[in-house]
């Protein structure tokens, strides 16, 4: 008998992956009332997306770990809602991203050529769960909030997340150019890379 392909999963089946799936959902929802120029609205529907992305991961720990589709299927989500609320801070804020309008397409280039080569040398897409990129994910957000409660944020949030973005972008270029085990998932990868050669 020839060998069968691999089944490829279309539509999620446990519990994490349709936590997931539905902020992908909501990515696409949330459009509505950006385009009603509803701002406050949107924040609301970012805090859920950021509820949601805790309540993934904690269910997935419950299950005793998550599978290759679900990983995929959480960094898609995560894309989409960081992708999709640049445009909704357009619609619903016109020129509230003016002052971080440069800091953006910097990290945006820069991440989609690392997501380019990492699909080309792994064929996997983000989920590296790097510590560092989770604190510059969590300063964006709540400068993302602000500027959708208020229409300004603070500027020692926008150096903030600079720092922590660009540091994250070493690191994730590090492990996705090095020799490393993307399924690692190891927070800290340079500081256990540096405590191990100590070690030897």
């Amino acid at each position: 008998m020839p060998n069968q392909p691999p089944h490829r999963q279309l539509l999620p089946h446990t519990l994490d992956e349709w936590i997931s799936f539905g902020r992908l959902l909501l990515a696409a929802l949330l459009w509505i009332p950006a385009l009603l120029r509803s701002p406050r609205v949107v924040a609301a529907g970012v805090v859920l997306s950021a509820l949601s992305d805790t309540a993934d991961g904690a269910v997935s720990r419950l299950q005793g770990g998550r599978s290759n589709y679900s990983r995929q299927l959480d960094a898609v989500a995560d894309s989409a809602v960081m992708l999709s609320s640049l445009g909704w801070l357009m619609l619903a804020r016109p020129g509230a991203l003016q002052p971080v309008k440069r800091t953006i397409l910097a990290i945006a280039a820069v991440a989609a050529l690392l997501l380019a080569i990492e699909w080309r040398r792994y064929r996997k897409l983000g989920a590296l769960h790097i510590g560092s990129a989770r604190a510059a994910a969590a300063i964006g957000h709540l400068y993302m909030l602000d500027l959708f409660w208020r229409g300004s944020a603070s500027r020692a949030f926008l150096r903030l997340f600079q720092m922590l973005a660009a540091g994250a972008i070493i690191e994730s270029a590090w492990v996705i150019l090095g020799d490393h085990d993307l399924d690692d998932h190891t927070s800290l990868p340079l500081l256990k890379r540096l405590h191990l050669k100590m070690r030897s």
